[in-house]
């Protein structure tokens, strides 16, 4: 069999007569119903012996104390047995009635202890409104598998959409589709550490795209590992620790400042609580250093293997302006917050501070002492820029939810997509415009004459062409995420200064310095180039956060107003 990933189904009567010969060809890895209370699965026998693809299987799980459940378990295990090879994991599912938040924990640590005595070596939990009520039992488990349906049409959803638990499978649709197989398939994907070869003991083998596993460092899995840390607590120099009252000494003899006697009260709830903390950038660094937010430091939890390890997974220990200057070293897309692409998981930042986008308009940051982990809209944020965390494999930006009406135009970014020969949009106008500004000729398109139209045509792909060869990158004329680096890079002042890594306090712009003006009656404008719109106009002696450099024009970005706007080297200077 190819071991790359196509689709994860479970399977059980209800499905019927399966042509396996036609559903394996869409599938990397099927999960069956063996057995349901003390009934077996009607058609499990036969779809296992003939699937001819790594399998697993799971227990409807009915009882409704300890003895039953173990009666269960046992039952189980001798139905799932029954075929020539024994199955790669057994999997509890935890939904019947007869489960109250009284009994639940002791069912589910019953079977799963009784299916350990009974020698599976892979056991887990498929568990959804019941969560809190398993308690232990969850760290017993080595398989959370979490349904999340979202708008439940067949297509995996949105991050937002993702199970707010962590898990290692995600039943993202009950109405998916396989070949071979008559009506709708539950349909899963691998959204925790574990690799597809974990579940199946074959070698992955060119991981597709469309089935990307949303494992540790994607996008996808640092959002949905974000979204579980709201309402968390915010402690200065955390990043991702167990609230203890050791921690909270250390940190204070560390940052006084920030640990005032007049903050004990909710130092001691959040320890009474046993919840987990971090800073602004520390979160970031807690995902990386915990791989992937799999446990925390101090081990959080039971497990006791699992630590934090201070600069792994390819991530520094830097503060939040560090942190953003450090990328941009490592070549990470970036740029100002007005061209932030719709890309999940992207860093947001201000000088001082860091949040991080998570789509929708929305951004989740650990805002503060009195705040702890929010989410908030980006609009009402003070942020400057995005960037790419080097750490986190970024995937395809993708459009907002939100229907794209006359009224509502939606506005696409530069960065957001691909760009190439046929794109029109707003997103090709602000290429073009740049690259007018940086003195490549376009011709004469567009209603000023100058080659800015919104099309991407022959000039337009000389021009990327031309470029790419400038930055020695893969000469094709196309606008993908390397050339938008570079084009980001020509953009920025190369020269700048590290930021501060002092933490979340606040600095004098994001490089500390700052653009004064040195003529009179001078226009501010939305682009390095006389063809931008006019901001605004300032005088002589005025002076501006430094933001960026375009050095090919010697234009300067500054922060105006709470608007990035730019500034003819002619008339001003940077200083600091």
């Amino acid at each position: 069999m190819n071991g790359s990933m196509k689709k994860i189904a479970d399977i059980s009567h209800y499905q019927g007569n399966i042509n396996w010969a036609e559903a394996r060809k869409e599938l990397s890895l099927v999960i069956f119903r063996a057995s349901v209370g003390m009934k077996r699965d009607q058609k499990y026998l036969e779809n296992a012996s003939a699937c001819g693809i790594p399998y697993g299987v799971y227990h409807y799980v009915k009882a409704g104390t300890a003895a039953e459940a173990e009666q269960e378990a046992r039952f189980f295990v001798e139905s799932a047995n029954r075929t020539a090879d024994k199955p790669l994991f057994y999997i509890a599912d935890i939904e019947y009635k007869a489960q109250t938040a009284a009994t639940t924990e002791a069912v589910c640590v019953t079977f799963l202890e009784t299916l350990r005595k009974l020698g599976c070596t892979k056991i887990g939990l498929y568990i959804n409104t019941r969560y809190p009520w398993a308690g232990v039992a969850i760290n017993m488990c080595d398989i959370m598998w979490i349904p999340h349906w979202g708008k439940n049409d067949g297509e995996v959803p949105a991050a937002q959409y993702m199970p707010k638990h962590a898990c290692d499978l995600w039943q993202y649709t009950s109405k998916g589709r396989v070949a071979g197989v008559n009506g709708n398939v539950d349909l899963n994907k691998i959204i925790g550490s574990k690799s597809l070869e974990w579940f199946t003991g074959q070698k992955e083998e060119n991981m597709s795209d469309t089935n990307r596993a949303q494992v540790p460092f994607t996008n996808e899995h640092f959002v949905a590992f974000l979204r579980q840390m709201v309402g968390a607590p915010y402690w200065y120099g955390t990043c991702m620790y167990k609230c203890t009252e050791s921690l909270r000494a250390r940190k204070a003899k560390q940052y006084p400042s920030h640990y005032g006697s007049s903050r004990t009260a909710r130092y001691k709830r959040d320890i009474a609580g046993k919840k987990v903390c971090a800073d602004c950038i520390g979160a970031a660094k807690g995902y990386a250093w915990t791989n992937g937010g799999q446990g925390v430091i101090e081990a959080i939890g039971t497990d006791k293997s699992i630590t934090s390890k201070y600069g792994s997974n390819g991530c520094p220990d830097k503060g939040a302006n560090g942190m953003f200057a450090w990328a941009k070293t490592k070549g990470a897309a970036w740029g100002t917050i007005e061209t932030l692409p719709e890309i999940p998981g992207l860093a947001v930042t201000h000088s001082g501070h860091v949040g991080y986008y998570v789509g929708g308009g929305k951004v989740i940051e650990f805002k503060g002492f009195n705040y702890g982990c929010v989410e908030s809209d980006l609009k009402k944020g003070k942020w400057t820029h995005w960037y790419e965390l080097p750490f986190i494999h970024y995937g395809e930006a993708t459009q907002p939810d939100t229907p794209n009406t006359p009224d509502t135009p939606t506005k696409i970014t530069l960065g957001a997509r691909l760009l190439k020969r046929g794109s029109k949009g707003d997103d090709v106008t602000e290429l073009q415009r740049i690259l007018v500004g940086l003195g490549y000729d376009l011709g004469t398109y567009g209603p000023d004459g100058n080659g800015v139209d919104g099309d991407y045509g022959a000039a337009t792909e000389k021009a990327v062409r031309k470029f790419q060869s400038t930055q020695q990158i893969m000469i094709d004329g196309v606008y993908g995420n390397t050339t938008h680096a570079a084009l980001m890079g020509v953009l920025a002042d190369k020269d700048a200064t590290e930021p501060d890594d002092s933490g979340d306090t606040p600095t004098e712009g994001i490089s500390g310095k700052r653009v004064e003006v040195t003529g009179e009656n001078v226009n501010v404008r939305t682009g390095p180039a006389t063809t931008y719109k006019i901001i605004t106009r300032v005088n002589a002696g005025d002076a501006f956060p430094f933001v960026a450099t375009a050095e090919a024009y010697d234009w300067h970005a500054v922060e105006v107003g709470g608007k990035i706007g730019w500034i003819s080297g002619k008339y001003s200077v940077v200083k600091g």
